[in-house]
């Protein structure tokens, strides 16, 4: 006979333990902050997975942009902070003051990752960037509610399945850093992470939001929904017994190969796209322009 709840594991055990130094999971982007070694922060994630690939990001793949000795007043590049008087910047003095909105060029190893501070201070060192979740945490868990829609205990049994498997959220493999600026995307081959400030024509008749990717996560989720889906069918029958409890180790596995395959068409296209938005990459076989 089926039982007419799901017994609910505490989810603070499933989860990462105080200061996230554990191998537990997580399906939640709260911190922001970035903390070395600490298994939440997406920041410190995102650092590592541009770590272990650093010819994205180092010295020669901004060279372009580069300049051999102390840069002069005639040696910067257009950033994409300003947006007008009354409107917010990164950071008071992410652009040179006396000139903004420009910043000075800079010299060959100054943004690489590995040097002290890069990355770590803040989002807009040594240029205004985001820590991008591959697959989105909107997107995931509109998925999981979605699935709960009829029943919401199967998304309860879905989400403690995937923290028992240890999935995370923002583990190295589902993040990358994208800059936000069109000069820095375009030096770097990657495309920029929003379209933020500076939209070209084509891109403001499309009706793109400027603080949001809708087109690239509508295509990230269709690539998880037939791995929701299926754990949702997994799940509907593990409530039909007696003693429903979820299913070991959901997913996990396929989640992380999604979000390898997002990284390499990220990483592989950014070339070609010439430092568009994340928004205009294709993906194969998903309706890409």
């Amino acid at each position: 006979m089926a039982s007419n709840h799901v017994k609910k594991d505490d989810y603070k055990a499933l989860h990462q333990p105080p200061g996230g130094a554990g191998g537990e999971g997580c399906l939640w982007s709260w911190n922001s902050e970035y903390k070395d070694g600490h298994q939440c922060s997406y920041r410190w994630h995102a650092r590592e997975h541009a770590l272990a690939d650093g010819r994205l990001y180092n010295y020669p793949a901004y060279k372009s942009l580069c300049v051999e000795k102390a840069p002069g007043p005639g040696d910067v590049y257009l950033t994409a902070a300003y947006q007008g008087p009354k409107q917010k910047v990164p950071s008071n003095s992410y652009a040179l003051r006396n000139q903004f909105p420009y910043k000075n060029k800079p010299r060959p190893g100054q943004w690489d990752v590995s040097l002290p501070r890069n990355f770590t201070e803040s989002f807009t060192r040594p240029y205004w960037h985001n820590g991008h979740h591959i697959i989105a945490r909107s997107v995931l868990l509109d998925e999981l509610a979605a699935a709960g829609k009829e029943d919401v205990r199967v998304t309860d049994m879905i989400v403690q399945g995937l923290l028992k498997a240890s999935y995370n959220l923002n583990d190295k493999p589902n993040m990358i850093i994208l800059p936000m600026d069109r000069t820095v995307a375009r030096a770097l081959g990657l495309p920029r992470h929003l379209l933020g400030d500076e939209m070209e024509i084509h891109e403001e008749f499309q009706g793109r939001r400027t603080a949001d990717h809708p087109d690239y996560s509508r295509r990230v989720r269709f690539m998880i929904r037939p791995v929701i889906n299926q754990y949702k069918r997994l799940a509907k029958q593990k409530l039909d017994e007696a003693h429903p409890e979820p299913p070991d180790a959901l997913a996990k596995e396929q989640l992380v190969r999604i979000s390898e395959t997002v990284y390499r068409a990220i990483t592989t296209a950014g070339s070609f796209m010439k430092g568009k938005s994340l928004d205009e990459l294709k993906f194969a076989g998903l309706g890409g322009r």
